[in-house]
């Protein structure tokens, strides 16, 4: 079950992609590749295709149980996309309750609705990750070359992230991370309220700072702002800039906690005017 849960590079996971992953083709759908019929996923292929063998005959009350018992041992985080107020309730501990009334796959398919359930150690992702590029003779540079906000860095570099930020949430067993996504704002990958960190994730060139939602969110409030980046790092739009490698280590050494603070935009009229917490 974790091997499943550690390749959902999908935005987000419902029960069918948990139990039958399309591998590696989702991920590769916008990069060109030459003769790729006859290629094959061989340790992608092999660990995926094995462990759905098992957990498909697995009854479903089984699978709840391995979930909750992989949430209970904190290999995996719960990960939650905020739409509006109505979904703020939602975290680890909800879904761990709900776990406990999984009787049918439909349940999983209402559960999965807002939430993912990825790994707190994603090194399987780089490893399945890289064996997808060497089978299909696939470079880094090549990925942001074809297309600068694809699927297969994207999702990766967001899980590490999502990963690496649980190490903070010493004050409660089950972890969860946000997504926030209200339809007004845009989308902000990463909102953790222990280290006041929100992230966009990007491994291309620069958005433009008109599509950077980081300052939309939690306007009154200092947050480490960041918009990770191909190379560049600044600091000048209320927001840093950091090339994503860079960011990465500092998530794992501490050092991220030491980036200035930012407060959010000025409450604009009009349609942001209410929920002023986010």
């Amino acid at each position: 079950m974790a091997n499943l849960l550690a390749y959902q590079l999908n935005e987000k996971a419902t029960y069918r992609t948990l139990t039958k992953p399309d591998i590696g083709s989702r991920e590769l759908k916008h990069v060109e590749v030459a003769d790729t019929k006859n290629k094959t996923l061989s340790l992608s292929q092999a660990l995926i295709s094995d462990s759905v063998s098992k957990v498909s005959k697995l009854p479903v009350g089984d699978k709840a149980e391995l979930l909750r018992f992989l949430l209970d041992s904190r290999v995996v985080n719960c990960n939650v996309t905020l739409l509006g107020t109505e979904t703020r309730g939602t975290s680890a501990g909800s879904v761990y309750d709900e776990l406990k009334f999984v009787g049918a796959a439909r349940d999983f398919d209402r559960m999965f609705d807002n939430v993912s359930i990825q790994m707190n150690t994603p090194l399987l992702y780089t490893r399945l990750g890289d064996d997808i590029l060497l089978q299909f003779n696939i470079n880094l540079a090549s990925i942001l070359k074809n297309n600068v906000y694809n699927d297969l860095l994207g999702k990766m570099l967001e899980i590490y992230i999502r990963g690496a930020v649980t190490q903070y949430h010493i004050s409660s067993l089950l972890c969860t991370t946000t997504t926030l996504n209200y339809p007004e704002r845009g989308e902000v990958d990463i909102y953790d309220a222990t280290i006041n960190l929100m992230c966009e994730v990007t491994a291309g060139k620069n958005k433009r700072p008109t599509d950077v939602n980081l300052l939309k969110y939690k306007r009154n409030a200092e947050f480490i702002r960041v918009l990770t980046t191909q190379e560049t790092r600044d600091e000048d739009r209320g927001y840093h800039r950091i090339p994503y490698p860079v960011f990465c280590c500092m998530l794992d050494t501490g050092d991220v906690k030491k980036l200035t603070k930012h407060f959010g935009e000025t409450k604009p009229s009009g349609e942001f005017a209410s929920s002023d917490n986010f």
